[in-house]
C-alpha cells in the first residue's frame, strides 16, 4: 500500500499497489527458511569480510564452534575437528552436494580458495536423515558469490606470501556471468619443505528460464603443488604432492504448481600424485577420483499448516589408486523432511531417510525430530530441540588399501559408524536488540567407530572397534550497542568426552576434543574504515590413543584493519593490512607435530570496479 499526504487537505489516501517479488529457493537449506525459522543450531560466517593471512577458506572458518586442524602453514591439509573426534563425522557441501572425499572421507578446505565462496552455513548436531553419510557431528555446507562485482587484487604477506587474484562480472539477459581468478604462492619456509603454490579460475553463470525458474553453472578448476614436511617426529624433506581439481555443478532452481524445485548435478574430478624421492625410502603414488552426483529437492506448499519436502541424490565414484586399486561405488538415498505446526509459534520436524550403498550392499535408515519454539516474550526468543541418528559408510581406503611395503591393508569386513545424538538451544534478548545470547547442551553417542589397529605381525588395518560420548554445553553473547559502529560475539564451550569400549583406551578422552574452548570476535565498521579483532582458545587435547602426552593450549589473536581510500572515478582503491599470531606465540599446534607459523603480516590491495 502507499500512503500520501495532502498538505493542503490533510487528508490521507490510500492507493492499493501490486509488487512482484522474486521466488524464494532452496540451496544447500533443505528447510529452505530464514534462520529464526530453522529448528536446529545453524550459524552463518561471511567468509569474504575479514581478510586473513593464507589464500583457503580454511583460515576464515576456525570461529564459533567451528575447530580447523591445521597441518602447518598454506602446504597442510586442513579440516574441520568434529565434538566425535573424528574429522570424517563433519560433511562439507558446495551449494548442497557433498564434497567428501569417498577414498579419505574427509574434505582439504585448504584446497578452496576464499575468493570463490561467499558463506560458509554451520548445521550443528546429526544431519545424516537430511544429507546423508558423514554428518554425524555436523554439516557445514559452503555458498559461492553471489554479488556480481569485479575488482582486482594483489597480496604480500610473512613467509613468501603472494598473490594476485580478480574477477569481472557482466549482466547478460537478466542475469549475470562471472570469471574469477588467482595466482598465489606461499614459501612457507618456517618449516623447510613447506611451499604452496596454486593457481585456480572460476567460471559462474545465472540466468533466468522464464519468470520463475533460474539456470546456474559454477565451475571451479585448480592446479596445485606443494612440498610435504612431515611431522616433526618423521619429517619428510623430499616429499612432495600435486592437485588437479575440477567441480562443476549445474542447477536448476524455481517454483511449479508443486511447490519450489531444486535439480543439481555435480561432477568432482580429483587427480593426486604423490611422490617422495628420498634414497633412502621412495615412494611414488597416484590417486584419481571421479564422482557424479545428482540431488533432487521438492518441496511443497504448505497445506494446513503442513509441509513436506522430498528429497532424492544417485552418486557414482570411480576411483583409481596405487593403494586401492580401482574401485567403482555407488551411492543411493531418498528422504522426507515434515514440518508441523500444532500451534503458530510451534514447529516439529521430523525426517527420515534411507541410503544404499553398492560396497556393502546395505541400507542405512536414519531419523530425527527436530522442535522449534517462538516466544513471545521480550527476553525468551526461541527453544530448539533436537534428536536423532547419524551415519558414516567406510571409505575406499579403509577397505581396500595396502601399502607399498606390506605393512597396512584394508578391511572388507567394516560396518557402517553409527551415531546418535540429542541437542536443545535457547536464545535470549536480554536487552532488546543490544545484547543476545544462545546457550546450548549436546551429547553424541557414536560407536562402530574405524580404528586402525596393528596385529601380531605389525600390520595396521581397520576395525570396529570402539564406541564413545561427547557431551557439552556453549554459551554465545552477541553484543551489538545501537549508537556505536562495533559488533561483539564471544562463545565458550565445556566438554566432556570418553572411550566406552572396553580395552587400553577405555576412559580416555578423545583427540582433539578439548574440555574447555573460547573464542571472540570484534568488528568496528565505520563509511570507509573496517576493523576485526578474534581471538581462538583450545585447551590441552589428547593426539593419540597410545599416549597419555598432551597437545598444550592454542591460543591465538588475529587482527585486521581495511581503508577505502577516495574513489578514482569509477575504482574503489581499498587497502586491507592485517596480522595471525598477533602476539606471536611459538610452537603454535593445532595438530600433534605439525607446527603452524609464528607472527604472520600481509597487506593487500583491492581495485573494485562500479
Amino acid at each position: 500500500m502507499k500512503v500520501a499526504v495532502s498538505d493542503v487537505m490533510k487528508e490521507t489516501v490510500l492507493e492499493p499497489r501490486t509488487y512482484r517479488f522474486a521466488p524464494v529457493t532452496i540451496t544447500g537449506n533443505i528447510y529452505a527458511a530464514d534462520r529464526l525459522n530453522i529448528p536446529v543450531s545453524h550459524a552463518v560466517f561471511p567468509l569474504n569480510d575479514v581478510p586473513a593471512w593464507g589464500n583457503s577458506i580454511a583460515e576464515r572458518l576456525d570461529k564459533f564452534g567451528l575447530q580447523v586442524k591445521d597441518y602447518g602453514g598454506s602446504a597442510g591439509l586442513k579440516t574441520i575437528a568434529s565434538p566425535t573426534g573424528q574429522s570424517e563425522h563433519i560433511l562439507v557441501m558446495l551449494e548442497g552436494l557433498p564434497l567428501n572425499s569417498p577414498q579419505w572421507g574427509g574434505f582439504d578446505l585448504g584446497s578452496l580458495p576464499e575468493e570463490f565462496i561467499g558463506q560458509a552455513e554451520l548445521f550443528r548436531g546429526n544431519g545424516s536423515s537430511l544429507y546423508g553419510s558423514g554428518a554425524v557431528g555436523g554439516t557445514v555446507n559452503l555458498s559461492v558469490h553471489d554479488r556480481p562485482n569485479s575488482y582486482i587484487r594483489s597480496k604480500t604477506g610473512s613467509f613468501g606470501e603472494r598473490g594476485t587474484s580478480g574477477k569481472i562480472s557482466l549482466p547478460v539477459i537478466g542475469g549475470s556471468v562471472s570469471v574469477l581468478g588467482t595466482s598465489y604462492k606461499n614459501l612457507g619456509d618456517f618449516r623447510d619443505n613447506n611451499d604452496f603454490t596454486q593457481n585456480a579460475s572460476a567460471l559462474q553463470i545465472d540466468l533466468p528460464s522464464g519468470n520463475l525458474w533460474k539456470m546456474s553453472y559454477l565451475g571451479f578448476r585448480s592446479d596445485s603443488d606443494r612440498g610435504l614436511a612431515g611431522a616433526e617426529s618423521w619429517l619428510t624433506p623430499f616429499a612432495r604432492k600435486t592437485n588437479d581439481e575440477l567441480i562443476q555443478i549445474v542447477s536448476l532452481r524455481g517454483l511449479s504448481a508443486w511447490g519450489q524445485t531444486n535439480i543439481s548435478v555435480g561432477k568432482l574430478e580429483s587427480d593426486e600424485h604423490y611422490i617422495d624421492s628420498n634414497p633412502d625410502y621412495p615412494e611414488e603414488s597416484r590417486h584419481e577420483v571421479s564422482s557424479l552426483r545428482f540431488r533432487a529437492v521438492q518441496k511443497f506448499f504448505q497445506r494446513n499448516g503442513n509441509q513436506y519436502t522430498i528429497t532424492t541424490e544417485g552418486s557414482e565414484h570411480r576411483i583409481e589408486s596405487d593403494n586401492t586399486g580401482d574401485q567403482k561405488d555407488q551411492q543411493a538415498a531418498v528422504g522426507l523432511l515434515s514440518i508441523f505446526k500444532p500451534t503458530a509459534n510451534t514447529s516439529i520436524s521430523p525426517s527420515i531417510r534411507a541410503d544404499w550403498n553398492s560396497s556393502q550392499i546395505e541400507i542405512i535408515p536414519t531419523g530425527s525430530v527436530a522442535l522449534l519454539h517462538l516466544f513471545d516474550g521480550q527476553v525468551l526468543k526461541s527453544l530448539r530441540v533436537n534428536f536423532g541418528t547419524s551415519y558414516r559408510f567406510p571409505t575406499i581406503n579403509e577397505l581396500y588399501w595396502t601399502d607399498a611395503w606390506g605393512m597396512s591393508i584394508g578391511n572388507l569386513d567394516l560396518l557402517p559408524e553409527e551415531g546418535r545424538s540429542a541437542s536443545g538451544e535457547l536464545t535470549l534478548e536480554p536487552l532488546s536488540s543490544i545484547l543476545s545470547a544462545e546457550l546450548r547442551a549436546y551429547h553424541f553417542f557414536t560407536e562402530n567407530l574405524i580404528q586402525w589397529t596393528v596385529d601380531e605381525n605389525w600390520v595396521w588395518s581397520p576395525q570396529n572397534i570402539a564406541r564413545s560420548e561427547s557431551f557439552g554445553a556453549s554459551l554465545q553473547l552477541n553484543i551489538q550497542p545501537k549508537k556505536l559502529p562495533i559488533k561483539a560475539s564471544i562463545r565458550s564451550e565445556q566438554n566432556q568426552s570418553r572411550i566406552l569400549s572396553t580395552g587400553t583406551d577405555q576412559g580416555k578422552r578423545l583427540i582433539y576434543v578439548p574440555a574447555v574452548s573460547h573464542w571472540f570476535d570484534l568488528n568496528l565498521k565505520m563509511q570507509r574504515v573496517e576493523a576485526n579483532l578474534s581471538y581462538r582458545y583450545l585447551g590441552k587435547r589428547l593426539y593419540s590413543y597410545s599416549s597419555t602426552e598432551e597437545l598444550m593450549v592454542y591460543e591465538r589473536w588475529d587482527a585486521s584493519v581495511s581503508f577505502m581510500i577516495t574513489e578514482i572515478g569509477r575504482v574503489i582503491p581499498v587497502l586491507e593490512l592485517g596480522a595471525r599470531n598477533l602476539l606471536d606465540k611459538k610452537n603454535l599446534q593445532s595438530v600433534y607435530g605439525y607446527p603452524e607459523p609464528e607472527r604472520a603480516l600481509f597487506g593487500q590491495l583491492t581495485l573494485k570496479f562500479r
